[in-house]
């Protein structure tokens, strides 16, 4: 298995499989392509197996700023792809520099329900703690 698949701005880094290390681009070339083309990629790892833990970077990016367009695309991607997320995914952890945007992600996951476990965090160290604590509970 490659370490790093990069496209449309984003990086993916499976080098601690199964944790995937997902780095969102600060301005992707193109949006909604860029992100069907990212689940995508997701879809092609949950076949490779189940217990992925996802660490999704948004340091570069601001969730927030999404245009009300390109939230509708992805939210229509994600709906195609979510239960193939469901049946692989142990957790999602993403790291979100501001406090607000922070928020603002729990509030939505809150509302949203995914069927795993997501939290949101400052910092990377913080989030792969989190994360660790997921693996473990599960081999319990």
């Amino acid at each position: 298995m490659e370490s790093i698949i990069e496209g449309y701005g984003y990086r993916l880094e499976l080098g601690d499989w199964p944790l995937v290390v997902v780095r969102y681009p600060a301005h992707p070339p193109d949006p909604v392509t860029g992100y069907r083309w990212l689940f995508e990629r997701y879809a092609e790892l949950c076949a490779r197996g189940t217990g992925i833990a996802w660490l999704v970077d948004f340091a570069l990016a601001n969730p927030l700023a999404v245009s009300a367009r390109h939230r509708k695309a992805t939210g229509r991607v994600f709906a195609e792809h979510e239960a193939t997320l469901r049946a692989a995914t142990l957790c999602e952890a993403r790291v979100v520099r501001g406090p607000f945007a922070r928020g603002v992600l729990t509030s939505f996951d809150a509302m949203t329900r995914a069927g795993w476990p997501r939290a949101n965090f400052a910092t990377e160290p913080a989030a792969r703690r989190w994360i660790a604590e997921q693996s473990a509970r599960r081999q319990r």
